[in-house]
């Protein structure tokens, strides 16, 4: 029960509150490409991929939504579809990535509860990096401000999937290489 609680608040949270205060200012296409890295804290939290994969998508879009709803402006604005398709690409995969970390640290024998703290802790190590990156120094701030238009921010997101892919590919106990192997390891 403790679960659905936490669901309401999220969705009210990340899909209400936070783009109905930023208003337009939400559909910064790095905000959207962040919204997509969301799934690696859903997926820590939520074991079943299809579901946690539903839920990040399910949290941007609804997000894009109410953004629109409370502007008050009778057509949708949005920012470029392409940013919008990286951001939930980048969803699916880092639930995919996330749930190959799982079955890997589930074959070595860790607790489920273990596991949901580590993802957990990974994340929060994330977020606070992201948080701080106004004490960075000034030329950084400018090399990465010059490095955030949507072509490179597209590229991040695609490079950025591929690696959650390959993560996935490589942890994961039920991928189809993972089973060969075992084939070749009772053979």
């Amino acid at each position: 029960m403790p679960t659905i609680p936490l669901i309401v608040v999220w969705f009210a949270v990340l899909s209400g509150y936070l783009p109905y205060n930023m208003g337009f200012a939400f559909l910064n296409p790095m905000l959207i490409i962040a919204y997509g890295f969301l799934s690696l804290l859903i997926a820590a939290n939520v074991p079943n991929p299809k579901h946690a994969s539903a839920a990040s998508a399910a949290t941007t879009l609804l997000a894009l939504l109410t953004v629109n709803i409370s502007s008050g402006i009778p057509h949708l604005v949005l920012p470029a579809l392409t940013i919008i398709l990286c951001s939930l690409l980048l969803s699916a995969a880092g639930t995919l990535a996330t749930a190959g970390i799982r079955s890997l640290l589930l074959a070595r024998g860790k607790h489920e509860d273990q596991i949901r703290t580590y993802l957990r802790i990974a994340f929060a190590v994330l977020a606070v990096l992201l948080y701080n990156n106004s004490y960075l120094p000034y030329e950084i701030k400018m090399w990465l401000a010059e490095r955030t238009t949507n072509a490179h921010l597209i590229r991040f997101s695609l490079v950025t999937s591929i690696l959650f892919l390959a993560i996935w590919r490589t942890t994961s106990t039920s991928s189809p290489l993972r089973q060969q192997d075992h084939c070749y390891d009772k053979a």
